[in-house]
């Protein structure tokens, strides 16, 4: 049986993008691909020395992430912290919630 509310994330597609030399990594638009309508939810790959882009937080957007494999550090409020596997980070849509993910490692996060 072939159900297309599943997917296994090792099987996503995909994509390469890049905001000049500074932001760059892969994304997959999983709940597009599956048909959401209201869900906004991807998957990211944030590749060594890259940020995920630039310092920012969102006026009408919460944003939920899970580390899935890997580490970061986390820029948020001006103040860092480093992320690891299984960290689940919630951003609220305020200046509270601005945020910004710096791959320093040799491997992807």
């Amino acid at each position: 049986m072939d159900l297309e509310n599943i997917i296994n994330i090792n099987d996503a597609n995909y994509e390469e993008w890049n905001l000049g030399d500074k932001y760059q990594g892969e994304a997959a638009e999983v709940a597009k691909s599956m048909g959401t309508e209201k869900l906004g939810f991807h998957l990211e790959i944030l590749h060594s020395g890259k940020f995920s882009c630039p310092y920012h937080f969102h006026h009408s957007e919460e944003e939920l992430f899970l580390v899935l494999d890997g580490k970061a550090i986390l820029r948020q409020n001006n103040e860092y912290r480093e992320l690891k596997k299984g960290d689940l980070v919630y951003f609220s849509p305020d200046e509270k919630g601005a945020h910004q993910f710096y791959n320093h490692t040799d491997a992807d996060f």
